[in-house]
Protein backbone atom coordinates (compact mmCIF):
# COMPACT_ATOMS: atom_id res chain seq x y z
CA UNK A 1 0.00 0.00 0.00
CA UNK A 2 1.31 3.22 -0.58
CA UNK A 3 -0.69 6.42 0.34
CA UNK A 4 0.09 10.01 -0.14
CA UNK A 5 0.01 12.56 2.25
CA UNK A 6 -0.08 16.52 2.30
CA UNK A 7 1.06 17.31 5.94
CA UNK A 8 3.29 15.86 8.07
CA UNK A 9 4.16 17.14 11.96
CA UNK A 10 7.27 15.97 13.45
CA UNK A 11 8.46 16.19 16.87
CA UNK A 12 11.53 14.67 17.59
CA UNK A 13 12.04 14.32 21.00
CA UNK A 14 8.55 13.13 22.24
CA UNK A 15 6.03 10.64 21.86
CA UNK A 16 3.07 10.80 19.56
CA UNK A 17 0.63 9.49 17.95
CA UNK A 18 0.60 8.95 13.48
CA UNK A 19 -2.77 6.88 13.60
CA UNK A 20 -5.28 5.31 15.58
CA UNK A 21 -3.10 2.42 15.98
CA UNK A 22 0.69 3.62 16.09
CA UNK A 23 2.47 5.04 18.81
CA UNK A 24 5.93 6.17 17.66
CA UNK A 25 8.84 6.21 19.83
CA UNK A 26 11.61 8.73 19.57
CA UNK A 27 14.47 8.52 21.76
CA UNK A 28 17.12 11.31 21.13
CA UNK A 29 18.80 13.83 23.03
CA UNK A 30 18.14 17.45 21.32
CA UNK A 31 21.61 17.76 19.33
CA UNK A 32 19.79 19.39 16.40
CA UNK A 33 18.34 17.92 13.23
CA UNK A 34 20.65 16.49 10.63
CA UNK A 35 23.57 16.36 13.28
CA UNK A 36 24.84 13.00 14.57
CA UNK A 37 22.47 11.09 16.93
CA UNK A 38 22.84 11.66 20.29
CA UNK A 39 20.25 9.28 22.44
CA UNK A 40 19.74 10.00 26.14
CA UNK A 41 20.51 7.03 28.14
CA UNK A 42 19.21 8.21 31.22
CA UNK A 43 15.52 7.54 29.80
CA UNK A 44 16.10 4.35 28.31
CA UNK A 45 14.27 2.15 31.00
CA UNK A 46 11.51 5.05 30.80
CA UNK A 47 11.38 4.32 27.25
CA UNK A 48 11.14 0.63 27.73
CA UNK A 49 8.45 0.94 30.39
CA UNK A 50 6.40 3.25 27.96
CA UNK A 51 7.42 0.59 25.55
CA UNK A 52 5.89 -2.23 26.99
CA UNK A 53 2.80 -0.29 28.08
CA UNK A 54 1.76 0.60 24.68
CA UNK A 55 2.19 -2.92 23.61
CA UNK A 56 0.22 -4.00 26.27
CA UNK A 57 -2.68 -1.66 25.20
CA UNK A 58 -2.37 -2.96 21.88
CA UNK A 59 -0.24 -0.27 19.75
CA UNK A 60 1.86 -1.26 17.61
CA UNK A 61 5.31 0.38 18.11
CA UNK A 62 6.98 3.09 15.21
CA UNK A 63 10.44 3.38 15.11
CA UNK A 64 12.94 5.52 12.52
CA UNK A 65 15.58 2.82 12.41
CA UNK A 66 17.94 5.58 11.23
CA UNK A 67 17.53 7.71 14.27
CA UNK A 68 15.75 10.43 12.49
CA UNK A 69 14.52 11.68 8.85
CA UNK A 70 16.84 11.15 6.05
CA UNK A 71 18.01 14.89 4.71
CA UNK A 72 19.67 13.11 1.30
CA UNK A 73 17.69 9.93 0.76
CA UNK A 74 19.08 9.68 -3.18
CA UNK A 75 22.52 9.19 -1.65
CA UNK A 76 21.59 6.15 0.68
CA UNK A 77 20.36 5.83 3.93
CA UNK A 78 21.93 7.22 7.41
CA UNK A 79 23.32 4.25 9.78
CA UNK A 80 20.24 2.03 10.75
CA UNK A 81 20.22 1.23 14.32
CA UNK A 82 19.20 -1.68 15.71
CA UNK A 83 16.93 -0.25 18.51
CA UNK A 84 13.56 -1.50 16.22
CA UNK A 85 14.93 -4.93 16.21
CA UNK A 86 16.34 -5.01 19.62
CA UNK A 87 12.21 -4.05 20.95
CA UNK A 88 10.65 -6.59 18.40
CA UNK A 89 12.75 -9.47 19.53
CA UNK A 90 12.42 -8.52 23.76
CA UNK A 91 8.52 -8.30 22.68
CA UNK A 92 8.11 -11.37 20.55
CA UNK A 93 6.75 -9.22 17.53
CA UNK A 94 7.33 -8.74 13.98
CA UNK A 95 8.63 -5.91 11.99
CA UNK A 96 6.63 -4.51 9.35
CA UNK A 97 8.16 -1.62 7.51
CA UNK A 98 7.55 1.64 6.24
CA UNK A 99 9.05 3.74 3.63
CA UNK A 100 8.91 7.76 3.07
CA UNK A 101 9.53 9.60 -0.19
CA UNK A 102 9.23 13.16 -0.62
CA UNK A 103 9.87 14.39 3.15
CA UNK A 104 12.94 15.76 2.43
CA UNK A 105 11.38 18.06 0.31
CA UNK A 106 9.24 19.26 3.06
CA UNK A 107 11.94 19.06 6.02
CA UNK A 108 15.22 19.73 5.89
CA UNK A 109 18.00 20.24 8.52
CA UNK A 110 19.49 23.38 6.99
CA UNK A 111 17.47 26.21 7.93
CA UNK A 112 17.94 28.16 4.99
CA UNK A 113 16.71 25.59 2.81
CA UNK A 114 13.15 25.93 1.86
CA UNK A 115 10.13 23.85 1.90
CA UNK A 116 9.86 22.77 -1.82
CA UNK A 117 6.95 20.43 -1.77
CA UNK A 118 4.14 19.73 0.35
CA UNK A 119 3.64 16.25 -1.36
CA UNK A 120 5.12 12.84 0.28
CA UNK A 121 4.70 9.22 -0.81
CA UNK A 122 4.35 6.46 2.07
CA UNK A 123 4.95 2.70 1.43
CA UNK A 124 3.54 0.23 4.04
CA UNK A 125 4.99 -3.10 3.15
CA UNK A 126 2.64 -6.42 3.59
CA UNK A 127 3.37 -8.84 6.20
CA UNK A 128 5.28 -8.29 9.42
CA UNK A 129 8.33 -10.66 9.71
CA UNK A 130 10.68 -12.05 12.54
CA UNK A 131 14.55 -11.13 11.98
CA UNK A 132 16.96 -13.53 12.88
CA UNK A 133 19.36 -10.61 13.81
CA UNK A 134 20.04 -7.05 13.71
CA UNK A 135 21.87 -7.79 10.45
CA UNK A 136 19.46 -9.35 8.44
CA UNK A 137 17.00 -6.53 9.32
CA UNK A 138 19.33 -3.63 8.69
CA UNK A 139 20.16 -5.15 5.30
CA UNK A 140 16.79 -5.74 4.19
CA UNK A 141 15.29 -2.20 5.32
CA UNK A 142 18.37 -0.46 4.05
CA UNK A 143 17.66 -2.26 0.79
CA UNK A 144 14.02 -2.01 0.16
CA UNK A 145 13.23 1.16 2.45
CA UNK A 146 16.31 2.97 0.97
CA UNK A 147 15.36 2.34 -2.50
CA UNK A 148 11.84 3.35 -1.88
CA UNK A 149 13.04 6.64 -0.30
CA UNK A 150 15.24 7.56 -3.28
CA UNK A 151 13.28 6.49 -6.00
CA UNK A 152 9.91 6.25 -5.18
CA UNK A 153 9.11 3.19 -6.50
CA UNK A 154 9.81 -0.44 -5.26
CA UNK A 155 12.51 -2.72 -6.37
CA UNK A 156 11.90 -4.80 -8.91
CA UNK A 157 8.76 -7.47 -8.00
CA UNK A 158 10.87 -10.34 -8.52
CA UNK A 159 13.92 -9.68 -6.09
CA UNK A 160 11.13 -7.28 -3.71
CA UNK A 161 9.71 -10.64 -2.67
CA UNK A 162 12.72 -11.85 -2.42
CA UNK A 163 13.98 -9.31 0.47
CA UNK A 164 10.34 -9.63 2.10
CA UNK A 165 10.12 -13.51 2.44
CA UNK A 166 13.84 -13.50 3.82
CA UNK A 167 15.43 -15.24 0.33
CA UNK A 168 17.59 -13.12 -0.94
CA UNK A 169 19.19 -12.77 2.55
CA UNK A 170 19.86 -16.19 2.69
CA UNK A 171 21.55 -15.95 -0.90
CA UNK A 172 23.51 -13.11 0.40
CA UNK A 173 24.85 -15.11 3.41
CA UNK A 174 25.68 -17.95 0.96
CA UNK A 175 27.39 -15.65 -1.35
CA UNK A 176 29.61 -14.39 1.83
CA UNK A 177 30.10 -17.69 2.82
CA UNK A 178 31.40 -18.66 -0.84
CA UNK A 179 33.22 -15.79 -1.51
CA UNK A 180 35.01 -16.47 2.47
CA UNK A 181 35.75 -20.51 1.28
CA UNK A 182 37.54 -18.90 -1.84
CA UNK A 183 39.61 -16.43 -0.23
CA UNK A 184 40.72 -19.64 2.18
CA UNK A 185 41.59 -21.79 -0.84
CA UNK A 186 43.74 -19.33 -2.38
CA UNK A 187 45.54 -18.73 1.08
CA UNK A 188 45.99 -22.27 1.49
CA UNK A 189 47.47 -22.55 -2.58
CA UNK A 190 49.81 -19.62 -1.83
CA UNK A 191 50.99 -21.22 1.27
CA UNK A 192 51.40 -24.31 -0.58
CA UNK A 193 53.86 -22.25 -3.59
CA UNK A 194 55.91 -20.38 -0.69
CA UNK A 195 56.36 -23.79 0.97
CA UNK A 196 57.31 -25.96 -2.33
CA UNK A 197 59.39 -22.73 -3.64
CA UNK A 198 61.39 -22.40 -0.40
CA UNK A 199 62.41 -26.61 -0.12
CA UNK A 200 65.02 -26.32 -2.76
CA UNK A 201 66.72 -23.16 -1.24
CA UNK A 202 66.72 -24.96 2.05
CA UNK A 203 68.78 -28.14 0.40
CA UNK A 204 71.29 -25.54 -1.10
CA UNK A 205 71.70 -23.90 2.26
CA UNK A 206 72.37 -27.48 3.81
CA UNK A 207 74.90 -28.30 1.54
CA UNK A 208 76.70 -25.51 1.86
CA UNK A 209 77.04 -25.59 5.76
CA UNK A 210 77.88 -29.45 4.89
Amino acid sequence: MCVKTSRLCLDLYELYYISPNLLLILLQADNGNGNANEYDVKSFKEMLKRTKAAIDEGFDIGILPEGQPNPTPEKGMQPIFSGAYTLARMSRRPIKMIALYGLNRMWHPDGDMPCISRNMSVRVYPNGRVYKDAEEFSSTFSTVAGYFGAHGKDLPQEELNMWLDGSMWQTELSRREATRMAAEDIEDEETEDNGVKNEPRNETKAQSMQ
